[in-house]
């Protein structure tokens, strides 16, 4: 599976770090589905690695991260919760803004054919480091699934 998500995230913590106030980006995650049909369940498990860019007043970090997603599958809408873990790398100053991230949260799949579906998320992204302050983001996302065959 193919993952390709817009972000937004808007400060909730007091700070006047240039890394705090808000950011938007995109990222892809590559991996995998995982049907689960014990119990008589119809769930998902994917899990994959992802890439991408966000931007910060001006300032970019990429994040590399491990996207796990629990997904209950139904024909046209399916919820799931999202775990986001991993670090933002600075290019500029890679020792001094490099911070490691998680990210938390719940949304909604919807169906559009048999190899496409739009993804909509919404939950609490965090970030912190050594040499930086720990910043609190409200986070959405937004984006396409692509599942081949």
């Amino acid at each position: 599976m193919n993952i390709n998500e817009l972000h937004y995230g808007y400060g909730i913590a007091a700070s006047d770090s240039p890394y705090g106030k808000q950011y938007y980006g995109f990222t892809t995650t590559h991996g995998y589905q995982l049907n689960i049909y014990n119990l008589y369940t119809n769930n998902s498990l994917l899990a994959g690695l992802s890439t991408g860019v966000f931007v910060y007043d001006g300032r970019s970090l990429i994040p590399l991260s491990l996207d796990i997603r629990f997904m209950a599958n139904y024909k046209k809408i399916s919820p799931f919760i999202y775990e986001v873990n991993g670090i933002l790398v600075s290019i500029d100053e890679i020792k001094e803004q490099t911070r490691m991230f998680i990210n938390p949260g719940v949304g909604v799949k919807i169906k559009i054919n048999r190899l496409l579906s739009a993804s909509f998320g919404a939950g609490l992204f965090v970030q912190m480091g050594d040499n930086v302050y720990r910043d609190s983001f409200f986070a959405l996302r937004t984006g396409i699934i692509f599942k081949p065959k």
